[in-house]
């Protein structure tokens, strides 16, 4: 059934939610792509870049040699772990297309050699290119240059705007305040005087008397009316802000600063102020993080609190300083158009600039072509034969100039079998149908369809064909692993949400919102009753849909969303898409989502060993987006036992008792499945090279997600620790497979541990 809303009020919008609890998923039917069935098996991938992706490659190995990848229908993927997950099927759907039929290609290329199995070509590639974001001295300084262009495309854009501004602001101010025509600062200072201080002081009295209104009649106001009259309070109070700014704050700084002609050196001090500005912020953001740090260790405040006071300070630096300085070098400037020539050229430059950001992709910032074109290097390529006898395999490169599309992957059906892909990635939305702190929605990738609850969905090749060449596998790779942004999801940090858009910090991606999809578009209800019976088949048959979507020549438009978080929610014509980790970073909740009673989970996102918050946000979601219950119910002895218990290492020692645990999952309908978490540990039977990197180097296995430059030993360490805990989570499956451990009807049924 369909969360059904409320007829709409008089302001055109919804006014209340009703849901309907009909059906064996009670009030969870709405969230749902399939009906819960016990024997369904899926694999989750985390995210963790590199790290991740190392660790995965390992686990993935062992389970297609155990024949447990071929089996499972979901394989979902997140940041990290879709590196490596849309890798393999890359390499078998590109490989199979390449070949005469995809069947006898796939004896051919994967029958004596599985993809991506130990010592294949294509591991040995990847081991070559670990470093695939700045490969030697070359790649670092190509990679500096790239982020030195991003950040200057980014700055240009802003003080384009900010310099438009202040050369209006500063001729009004020449002309009403007589600057620049040799008036001393005494007779510019009376001028200010005469400042229309009344207009702005009723101004002031708009918003301050609506808000009293506004508490005085909330009890007995209609909701439409409260909803209207809250932003025109919010309106009425900014343009007051503004005003005031306008009108008495820059004037009096402007004047008090006084003629730079008259000053010691002329203007010689215009530009060690902006020096000033900028290395105050440099400085304040700087003594924040140090301040953070020792707080932080002493615990006495947060680390993030630190860091949202040193955003704030800078970000106010960052717009101030430059209107100040503009408006004041313009307003006193000599002559009635000061340096006619130089303004010309400026001028047309900042136009040109306006224009280019204007006119260009805003879906496509600069930062996440090149973190996409680099992914592509290690992870995008396929397998060709080169010799008979003895049969020898080779790893080329792909077609650049064909594009990978999702919707036109071929999965295997042998050797090369894979599970169904599912991408995960987070929409950055916010509002009152976003619960508060979220900021952000799911949407996932597959071949059939893509989208999510909050937003509908769509299929996938209508969502490539209006996205165009933002949306293949390559671009998806990079949304999942957009770590940095300047939105992400929970992990926001607002007071350097202007920062990180004016230097162009951003790895996201802005794609078409299937919400604004007219036909054909569904909800997850929907798409689990054409599940029930051929979902290939009916969607083959529906008509082609098209997207009402606005085409990313908006730039500018994009480019302040991101900067102010304004009018970033689900029915907005595009949506900006980052990282899936910023809902959900296990990509356990999509696998839920989809009714999989036997899920393997494999966890590298780098938690810190002693506290688990990857998996505990996940059960948090799983439990108030679906309802399922999932429970790591281990008894040892008397005692019952959480997976820190059993996973987590002792204190005094770096290594785990084991890296698999198992807990029960139970969905609303009365299914129960098993979910067996696998995390990124160095167990006491871990390989001994393992164990020796340990030694060397502490931080294994947590290496910080900025980390991405793995050499060879890390990236092995890695992938040895990965098969190894998997190997203990395939043993524990066969184990649940073949022997009936979940109690029927007791809630707390006791689970064997893994052994």
């Amino acid at each position: 059934m369909f969360a059904r809303l409320a007829p709409a009020g008089a302001n055109g919008r919804r006014s209340e939610k009703e849901v309907v609890t009909t059906g064996p998923l009670g009030p969870f039917e709405d969230q749902y792509l399939r009906d819960p069935v016990e024997e369904r098996l899926g694999i989750a991938c985390s995210g963790g870049g590199i790290r991740s992706a190392s660790y995965c490659l390992g686990a993935l190995q062992v389970l297609r040699e155990r024949k447990i990848l071929g089996q499972a229908e979901y394989l979902s993927a997140v940041s990290g772990g879709a590196y490596i997950s849309i890798a393999h099927h890359l390499l078998v759907s590109d490989s199979l297309k390449a070949g005469e039929t995809a069947l006898a290609a796939e004896a051919e290329l994967f029958g004596e050699l599985a993809p991506y199995a130990p010592g294949s070509p294509e591991e040995k590639y990847l081991r070559d290119n670990t470093t695939y974001i700045a490969p030697g001295i070359l790649g670092r300084l190509w990679l500096g240059l790239n982020l030195a262009f991003a950040s200057l495309a980014g700055l240009l854009t802003f003080l384009s705007v900010l310099y438009l501004m202040s050369g209006v602001l500063g001729l009004w101010y020449r002309r009403w305040l007589g600057l620049g025509k040799g008036i001393v600062v005494g007779d510019a200072w009376s001028r200010l005087h005469a400042l229309p201080a009344r207009p702005v002081l009723v101004a002031f009295a708009i918003p301050v008397v609506l808000i009293i209104n506004l508490y005085a009649l909330r009890m007995r106001m209609r909701a439409w009316a409260l909803r209207c009259l809250q932003p025109a309070i919010l309106i009425t109070f900014s343009v007051w802000v503004a005003v005031a700014f306008i009108m008495v704050a820059l004037p009096l700084i402007i004047t008090r600063l006084g003629d730079p002609r008259n000053a010691p050196g002329g203007a010689s001090y215009y530009w060690p102020l902006a020096l000033l500005g900028y290395g105050g912020s440099a400085l304040v953001a700087k003594i924040a993080e140090k301040k953070a740090t020792l707080m932080a260790l002493a615990g006495k405040i947060s680390a993030t609190r630190w860091i949202a006071i040193a955003g704030t300070v800078c970000s106010v630096f960052a717009v101030m300083v430059p209107v100040v300085l503009f408006t004041y070098r313009v307003a006193w400037g000599p002559g009635p158009w000061p340096h006619m020539w130089l303004a010309g050229i400026a001028g047309a430059t900042i136009c040109a600039v306006l224009l280019v950001r204007f006119y260009s992709s805003a879906a496509l910032p600069i930062a996440h072509v090149f973190y996409r074109d680099r992914l592509g290097i290690p992870f995008v390529g396929r397998r060709i034969k080169k010799c008979d006898k003895p049969p020898t395999f080779a790893y080329v490169q792909g077609d650049w100039d064909q594009p990978s599309l999702l919707s036109e992957l071929d999965l295997g059906t042998g050797a090369a079998k894979l599970p169904k892909l599912v991408v995960c990635a987070t929409a950055n939305v916010d509002g009152p149908d976003i619960p508060p702190g979220r900021r952000g929605v799911s949407i996932t990738f597959e071949k059939q369809y893509s989208g999510g609850p909050a937003v509908g969905y769509v299929r996938t090749s209508d969502l490539e064909r209006e996205a165009g060449k933002d949306l293949t596998l390559p671009g998806m790779m990079a949304i999942s692993g957009a770590a940095f942004s300047s939105t992400m999801g929970w992990h926001t940090i607002t007071s350097l949400r202007l920062l990180m858009t004016v230097f162009n910090i951003n790895l996201g991606s802005w794609l078409p919102n299937p919400a604004r999809c007219p036909r054909p578009r569904f909800t997850a209800a929907q798409l689990r009753r054409l599940h029930a019976s051929d979902i290939d088949k009916a969607l083959a048959h529906l008509p082609t849909g098209s997207l009402e979507v606005a085409k990313p020549h908006l730039g500018l438009t994009h480019l302040l969303r991101e900067a102010s978080g304004l009018g970033m929610n689900t029915h907005q014509r595009n949506l900006f898409v980052s990282d899936g980790g910023h809902w959900e970073n296990l990509g356990l909740v999509e696998l839920l989502r989809r009714g999989c009673g036997r899920i393997i989970c494999l966890d590298a996102a780098g938690d810190d060993l002693q506290h688990f918050a990857t998996i505990g946000r996940a059960i948090a979601l799983a439990r108030s987006e679906l309802g399922v219950e999932i429970l790591f119910n281990h008894v040892h002895g008397d005692e019952r036992q959480v997976p820190q218990d059993l996973v987590a290492p002792p204190m005094d020692s770096p290594f785990s008792k084991k890296a698999c645990v198992r807990a029960t999952i139970m969905y609303p309908d009365g299914t129960r499945g098993v979910l067996l978490f696998v995390k990124a540990v160095i167990a006491e039977d871990a390989p001994e090279d393992a164990i020796a990197y340990n030694g060397h180097d502490p931080r294994f296995p947590c290496h910080k997600v900025t980390d991405q430059f793995f050499d060879d030993e890390q990236f092995e360490s890695y992938r040895a620790i990965g098969r190894h805990a998997a190997a203990q989570a395939s043993d524990e499956l066969v184990r649940t497979i073949g022997k009936d451990n979940l109690c029927a009807s007791d809630l707390n049924c006791h689970l064997r541990p893994a052994t």
